[in-house]
């Protein structure tokens, strides 16, 4: 990475003001072909050009009026918006997986095919309504099974 450091922070551009405008026409009509073997006439590795500056009435200063604690400013207001709106995330997904592993030890895993040959169709419902009745009564007991099959 350090290796091109030297030869990628030589300045090869430099933006130049001129006292009249009789030197400024001089040095756009400079050509270093013409004078290459004239001292001076090379920066570094690079050929010396002229080129005129653009206007001012080229520049678009809507956004030159900003500091740059203003920057600053804007930058951590963006930071503690994206900070709360992951930490808000953060409560409500802990939230549902506590509320579904509460739901999960209530209504464990069961097969439903020993379940249905235990019971007859027509005293399955009532059962499914007694162990609604039972885990509803007490908070945190365990459903037997017959709710999660007949449902």
């Amino acid at each position: 990475m350090f290796a091109d450091f030297d030869k990628l922070t030589i300045p090869t551009s430099a933006f130049i003001t001129f006292e009249t405008d009789d030197w400024k026409a001089l040095a756009l009509r400079f050509d270093s072909e013409k004078f290459i073997e004239a001292p001076g006439t090379i920066l570094g590795q690079s050929k010396m050009c002229f080129k005129d500056a653009s206007e001012p009435t080229d520049i678009i200063w809507e956004n030159r009026h900003y500091s740059n604690m203003d920057y600053i400013k804007r930058q951590l207001l963006a930071f503690v918006v994206i900070f709360l709106v992951l930490t808000i995330s953060f409560i409500i997904i802990l939230c549902i997986s506590n509320y579904a592993e509460k739901v999960r030890s209530v209504f464990p895993a069961i097969d439903c095919g020993g379940v249905d040959d235990m019971y007859s169709a027509e005293a399955y419902g009532e059962y499914a309504i007694d162990d609604y009745q039972y885990i509803t009564d007490k908070e945190g007991r365990q459903a037997d099974g017959t709710l999660q099959c007949y449902c």
